[in-house]
């Protein structure tokens, strides 16, 4: 057995035995009882009580004046296996427990971790444990003999093996009772399973559909997008004879506008063709009826010099009116221009003016 931080043992300590008896030998509390303490302890002992204690962090090395105190403590029972006393394939079985002063506890096995259940399973296959016969510490031996005969009937059963089976069958019986609660829990899910087998296969055939749906589905839209790929060179190809078109159209009415801007400019010299002659005639009006007035022997003369020019007179009047409808033509041709140069070219928009119009207006009230 090796002790390490276990109550007195604050150094490692390692205690042999051999064939036969092991003696421990010393004065009072030189610390021989905590030898067995620490044998009962790493065969699993839990009762803090049972270790001499008030809680089972006592068993740490508390320290004292000259050394401090440990953090942990760890007890390791060594067991020749060479005969095969234990049901495991090692040549020697290694039981160690150690425990730290946060609570924290761990059992191994070979230096493997393990559960204490492990350990008191090897253990009871070979008589041993932290009860009973195995451990007989001071005053167990008149307990034994005084004890009530269930009481001691214990102890035989655990010196014969007899506990072990009682122990397994309890373990069985607890093992049945949880099966019996998980079938009852997995009949109960079965039922419920049924009942929910016929919406359920309901939603599984509509899940079908919708996977055959979706699957059709993502086949055409595969093909679409194949289909749109494929032909969007021709698409573009389409659109730019389009564009090339109205770009033709754009010359042409550039063409068209530049046409009818060369028109308005004639026709505006035309106008003031006609202002100067209406001008002109005007004046002429003007000096015959002086001269009217001045030669009164010549009235006759004058009277149809002036039917003459009043003739003439009228002949410009009307050529005026003719002349008029044409600009009014010609402004509604000019407004329709300006909307269209707006649209198309409004670089010619800078070329239109209104000044010679009010010229004219101006003139014919005149």
């Amino acid at each position: 057995m090796q002790l390490v931080g276990f109550k007195s043992f604050a150094d490692k300590t390692t205690v042999p035995f051999q064939e036969g008896v092991t003696c421990i030998v010393g004065p009072n509390g030189c610390g021989k009882s905590n030898v067995a303490d620490a044998v009962r302890w790493v065969l699993g002992e839990q009762s803090a009580k049972t270790l001499r204690g008030s809680h089972m962090q006592d068993v740490i090395f508390n320290g004292t004046q000259k050394r401090r105190s440990l953090s942990f403590c760890e007890v390791t029972l060594t067991f020749d296996n060479s005969s095969k006393l234990f049901d495991i394939d090692y040549g020697e079985v290694a039981m160690t427990r150690r425990l730290y002063r946060s609570g924290e506890s761990e059992y191994l096995l070979n230096r493997q971790n393990c559960r204490l259940k492990d350990i008191t399973a090897l253990l009871h296959g070979v008589g041993i444990g932290k009860e009973g016969y195995s451990i007989i510490g001071q005053g167990k031996v008149a307990q034994i003999m005084n004890s009530k005969p269930e009481d001691r009937r214990a102890i035989f059963e655990e010196a014969t093996g007899i506990m072990i089976q009682k122990q397994r069958k309890q373990e069985v019986e607890r093992k049945l009772a949880a099966s019996e609660d998980n079938l009852s829990v997995y009949k109960q899910r079965m039922a419920e399973a049924e009942r929910q087998l016929t919406p359920l296969a309901r939603q599984a055939e509509t899940a079908q559909k919708y996977n055959e749906f979706a699957g059709e589905l993502k086949y055409h839209e595969v093909n679409a997008y194949i289909f749109r790929r494929e032909n969007a060179e021709t698409e573009k190809s389409k659109y730019t004879r389009e564009m090339d078109r109205l770009n033709d159209e754009i010359n042409r009415l550039n063409a068209e506008i530049f046409n009818i801007l060369s028109q308005k400019e004639q026709s505006r010299s035309q106008l003031d063709e006609a202002d100067v002659r209406l001008f002109n005639l005007n004046n002429q009006l003007l000096q015959y009826t002086v001269g009217n007035t001045e030669k009164s022997g010549n009235a006759k003369l004058y009277q149809e010099k002036a039917n003459a020019f009043k003739d003439k007179l009228e002949g410009a009047k009307q050529d005026v009116l003719a002349c008029e409808k044409r600009m009014e033509e010609i402004d509604h041709a000019l407004v329709e221009c300006d909307k269209r140069i707006a649209e198309k070219a409004s670089t010619t928009s800078s070329r239109t003016g209104t000044k010679p119009n009010a010229l004219c207006k101006n003139q014919r009230i005149g």
